[in-house]
């Protein structure tokens, strides 16, 4: 394809009948985040080149997207004057508070070089790989300084917003917002996306960037969801992987499934069949066949099989005959058709009515094929992915008469999408250019007051430490340390606001959120906004005089995200910082671990909070709750003194019984972390925790540790590390404790337990992972559980004490998996540790005999019951004697004479009549007679006569 030219940008995105007006990027095939960026900076980059727009002129952006603010940056930076529309209340109001989609600005290019680089690499408004949300924070954390340095014009609630007919420019634009408004501008772009999405009649409406429960698994035993999607584009391409692929996550997909080099070949032949359907030798209703024909390594299909949820089925329907569309990424559509041909997923063509049946709470779905026939079938949940309504014909109705088909027919050649500028373009404003606004330092508002304190329990220790280190004479640089949750930011406000420190540094007390901030420069502007500094070419020296101008407690918060992503940078800026004369430096850093600044305090430590704190806190916020109340007691000690998750936990049982509460904890458990319409990391405890799983100080090693660390509520013995991940463990259990998701304690590397659940129900280990642990503590079970008493047994009994909660929980849990068999085992081997050690409840082996009744393994229930009997026997020897009754009755259909033997033996002992005792004695002694077992039957003798 011939090299794509400014000119030709111009002739795709303008209007030629509306002189200066272009649309930016409504019908392309490729519509993320990143190629939007891109073609936005084309059209700037090429309005430039052909002289549409020169220093000065002014430009319209209409639409608050990610595009129409690379748009706007761009043209800032390049000299224009900016005024920028959107008709939200809110920039990047469609993605910035969703906490579930990933973004990924290369991640579509597969199998195309590069398409792996978590960086898009962008002049304007970069990013990096991340949740919605986290981009949007990194986004406005860069917009905002250039708004303040460019003199960008920001309307929100934008109604009624004209363009006025003319044939030629400038162009007149008309607009309401708390008042009506008139403006001419040189070049007017409409980004205004590409429109709502498109709903079907009967079926659930669901945004793609609405945060939704398509990932999490249905635990109801034995219940499987049937799930539609229709639309076979990315959007319904990547919700099918979400509902057939546990845990699905884009971050790893590569790395999971298409990092092998035994897909090269795949690669090469999937990237031969798009130029083939680009140069129009290949037919799109080819791609399944070709798809299917690929030489796939066995590998990667049995992987797949390995991931297939077994709590969902799915069906994926689309309009036409065959299901692989051109309109998907290729990722998506390889990894579609992998999963057809493991009958994962049915594809049903036909257009589509839909049905909602309440009685049932189902939905019926009827697909109408070509030859007018149509079939019915029920399905749980239905999820619509039919692609926008063009956000153009709905506001600019005109335009979209006069020039929607043409340039639809333009977009299909996808050319746009190819950075065809230069960074060095938007490095800086030309050569004589002047900023829209004074180049004088100019104060655009007041400095921001510091945060209220907040409620901060059981901190008197550590407060006293910090505010002495920000009254010394001389402050030196004091970093505050702890896990996510921990309430870092509450001990830093609550110093901040301290009696002696207000007086000392006044309304100098200032307080910087960092969340968004990705380097030293954007650091610096999230300070100037701060200090109320604005528009100012030099803009460090700026801060640098306005905080040595008199005493300032300046407190960075979050000051990891810069940090990770530009260590270098963000220590040279901390370093200048701690040597401005007066000025008391307090920077919380989630984890262990800290940046180096020259002559700094030792680090403050938050640790858990202790019992009579996080009840303190628990009822300042569920101020009804009985403080006496034995469930209240339960409830905290599981939340292991995390003040984020006490505090999401009271905000759930404010107004609510406490028995309740307790009954959805014990069902919910995560889901009762986030407060309702929480988005933030105040508000829900997953998305806390998730930046700092997601965070560039994390290796796939750790995630995968503590992925294994979340199914331990016992923690690993350091000694075990190697044997549950092998040669890597350590350096991971390493990196776990300086992010703060884990920590050492007592020999041993364990997280606490809201942070466990968290990751256990979002995270689970890979099957080989799981292997190893369950061959580790199972296998533990079964040789040690039965030396009590015998030789070794003290050395015995101490090993299942330590590691008693991590066996008892994964019997628990395995009892319904696949390795049952060995869960059963397991519990009966322990039950001679329970006996005589008294830890743990006959629960698991309750359940065991169960399962063992279940699967009809009547030996094992037997046993089971036997054991039961056994542990009884402590508190009732009319109980123990039911349950050894019962057992027999098993052992004896089996047959099993020893263990029949052993039956009667016990229940001799425990016989209420000197006729039964004899009874049984007599049984066991024809038992084991029956098995040539002289020794028992002398054994019996000895212990309880002739009967």
């Amino acid at each position: 394809m011939a090299r794509v030219t400014e000119s030709d940008i111009l002739r795709q995105m303008a209007v030629r009948e509306e002189p200066g007006v272009y649309v930016l990027g409504c019908f392309e095939r490729r519509i993320t985040l990143y190629t939007q960026q891109v073609r936005a900076l084309n059209l700037i980059h090429s309005l430039f080149a052909e002289e549409r727009l020169k220093e000065g002129s002014k430009l319209a952006v209409i639409g608050g997207g990610a595009a129409g603010l690379a748009a706007a940056a761009g043209a800032a930076i390049r000299g224009a004057k900016v005024t920028v529309f959107e008709q939200a209340s809110d920039l990047l109001a469609m993605f910035r508070n969703n906490r579930q989609r990933w973004l990924h600005p290369h991640l579509y290019d597969w199998p195309e070089e590069g398409s792996e680089e978590p960086r898009a690499n962008l002049p304007v408004l970069d990013w990096t790989a991340d949740l919605a949300g986290n981009v949007a924070e990194r986004l406005l954390a860069q917009w905002q300084p250039l708004v303040q340095r460019h003199g960008i014009e920001v309307h929100t609630r934008v109604r009624r917003l004209q363009i006025h007919p003319g044939s030629s420019t400038p162009r007149q634009l008309t607009w309401n917002t708390d008042s009506f408004d008139e403006g001419d501008f040189e070049a007017v772009i409409l980004a205004v996306g590409f429109g709502t999405e498109r709903t079907l009649e009967g079926a659930p409406v669901r945004s793609y960037w609405e945060d939704d429960n398509l990932d999490r698994l249905i635990h109801a035993s034995g219940t499987s969801k049937r799930y539609l999607v229709s639309g076979t584009g990315d959007g319904g391409l990547i919700d099918l992987l979400r509902v057939r692929l546990r845990d699905f996550r884009h971050e790893r997909i590569i790395q999971r499934y298409l990092g092998e080099r035994s897909l090269e070949a795949v690669r090469t032949e999937l990237l031969t069949l798009e130029e083939e359907f680009c140069k129009e030798r290949l037919q799109e209703r080819d791609f399944f066949r070709k798809y299917k024909e690929l030489p796939v390594p066995k590998e990667l299909d049995e992987r797949l099989r390995e991931d297939l949820r077994g709590d969902t089925t799915a069906v994926l329907n689309g309009r036409d005959a065959f299901p692989l569309s051109a309109g998907a990424s290729i990722l998506n559509r390889f990894l579609t058709s992998r999963l057809m041909r493991l009958g994962g997923v049915r594809y049903e063509s036909g257009t589509l009515s839909v049905k909602r049946v309440e009685k049932k709470g189902a939905y019926e779905a009827s697909f109408l094929g070509e030859n007018g026939k149509s079939h019915v079938e029920e399905f749980d949940d239905i999820i619509v992915r039919h692609g926008p309504e063009p956000a153009l014909e709905r506001s600019f109705k005109s335009i979209w008469k006069k020039a929607g088909a043409r340039m639809r027919e333009l977009a299909e050649l996808d050319q746009t999408r190819r950075p065809l500028f230069r960074a060095e373009d938007f490095a800086k404003a030309p050569s004589g250019a002047r900023p829209s606004t004074p180049a004088a330092p100019v104060n655009m508002r007041t400095p921001a007051e510091m945060p209220s304190p907040g409620d901060c329990f059981g901190r008197e220790e550590l407060t006293r430490q910090l505010v002495e280190e920000v009254l010394a004479e001389e402050p030196r640089p004091t970093m505050v340390l702890g896990p996510p949750g921990i309430g870092k930011s509450t001990l830093t406000r609550q110093a901040s606001h301290h009696p002696e420190v207000v007086p000392r540094y006044g309304n100098r007390r200032y307080f910087v959120r960092l969340d968004g901030a990705t380097s030293r420069e954007l650091v610096v502007s999230a300070v100037a906004a701060v200090l109320g500094i604005g528009s100012e070419p030099q803009l460090w020296d700026a801060v640098k005089h306005s905080l040595q101008a008199a005493p300032a407690l300046l407190v960075l918060d979050n000051l990891e995200t810069p940090w990770h992503e530009d260590r270098s940078g963000t220590e040279a800026l901390l370093a200048e910082l701690g040597a401005v004369a007066g000025l008391a430096l307090v920077g919380s850093v989630r984890g262990g671990e800290r940046p180096y600044v020259p002559r700094s305090r030792p680090p403050i430590e938050v640790t858990r909070l202790d019992d009579n704190f996080a009840l303190d806190l628990f009822c300042s916020i569920a101020s009804k709750v009985d403080r006496k109340d034995p469930l209240l007691e339960s409830l905290l000690r599981e939340q292991e003194g995390l003040p984020l998750a006490i505090k999401l936990l009271a905000f759930a049982a404010e107004g609510a019984s406490l028995e309740n509460t307790w009954a959805l904890w014990r069902t919910e458990r995560v889901g009762l972390y986030e407060r309702p319409g929480g988005s933030d990391r105040e508000s829900s405890l997953s998305v806390s925790l998730e930046v700092s799983i997601k965070g560039p100080r994390m290796t796939d090693e750790a995630r995968r540790l503590l992925s294994l660390l979340a199914t331990l509520p016992g923690g690993v013995a350091q000694g075990d590390l190697e044997r549950l991940l092998p040669g890597v463990a350590r350096g991971a259990a390493q990196v776990l404790a300086k992010v703060g998701l884990a920590f050492f304690e007592k020999g041993r590397i364990r997280m606490l337990a809201p942070i466990r659940e968290h990751v256990r129900r979002s995270r689970p280990p890979g099957a080989e992972e799981r292997e190893r642990v369950l061959t580790h503590y199972l296998g533990m079970a079964r040789e040690h559980g039965g030396r009590l008493g015998r030789m070794g047994g003290g050395e015995a009994s101490t090993l299942l004490i330590t590691e008693f909660a991590n066996i008892e929980g994964l019997i628990e849990e395995e009892l319904d998996g696949k390795k049952a068999t060995d869960a059963m085992d397991a519990a009966i081997a322990l039950s001679e540790f329970m006996r005589f050690s008294g830890h743990g409840t006959s629960r698991v082996l309750q359940r065991a005999s169960v399962v063992a009744r279940s699967r009809g393994e009547a030996g094992r229930e037997a046993n089971c019951i036997w054991r039961l009997g056994d542990i009884a026997l402590a508190r009732s020897q009319h109980e123990a004697r039911d349950l050894f009754e019962q057992s027999l009755s098993l052992y004896m259909l089996i047959p099993e004479p020893y263990s029949v033997g052993q039956t009667h033996r016990r229940l001799a002992r425990i016989a209420p009549n000197a006729e039964a005792r004899r009874r049984h004695i007599i049984a066991a002694r024809q038992a084991w007679e029956s098995i040539d077992r002289p020794d028992l039957v002398q054994q019996l003798h000895d212990e309880l006569g002739d009967g």
